[in-house]
């Protein structure tokens, strides 16, 4: 193309330059408005910016303003490093996992209450063995194979 005006003095004529009047951006590769030179991400239309630095940009980051996060998961507002279970929702820190810990604690012990209290009363109404009646058949019994 024929190249006569260089409106923004860059060195690239204004039928080559896709800013002709903006002198510090001349391309903008991934189409999405925003200039190569001033793109963070100048192959991926659907990135421009990362605030915090940490190589995700701003849209696909969970945490745009924290370098040590990036992913959130389960979706409840803390970030996949620090979340001690990342894929469920009902865990965020270390004091959920307690309260977990201490509520199945809580389960097992009434359960043991239960059946211990169902053990007594078990035994509490079971008819008292008479042990001179026993004593009674079983001599009797002898007496049939003895010869005497």
């Amino acid at each position: 193309s024929n190249e006569t005006q260089d409106s923004d003095g860059d060195g690239v004529g204004d039928n080559s330059d896709e800013f002709p009047d903006d002198a510090n951006e001349t391309q903008d590769s991934d189409g999405d408005g925003v200039g190569d030179n001033a793109d963070l991400f100048p192959n991926n239309a659907n990135e421009t910016n990362d605030d915090d630095g940490d190589g995700v940009g701003n849209n696909t980051d969970a945490f745009p303003q924290d370098a040590n996060e990036t992913m959130d998961t389960d979706g409840d507002g803390v970030g996949d490093n620090t979340d001690p279970e990342p894929e469920d929702p009902s865990i965020s820190s270390p004091a959920d996992i307690e309260v977990n810990v201490s509520d199945t604690s809580a389960y097992l012990i009434s359960g043991a209450i239960v059946f211990l209290a169902i053990v007594i009363i078990f035994v509490r109404r079971k008819p008292p063995s008479n042990t001179d009646e026993n004593y009674t058949q079983f001599a009797y019994q002898d007496s049939l194979f003895n010869e005497d």
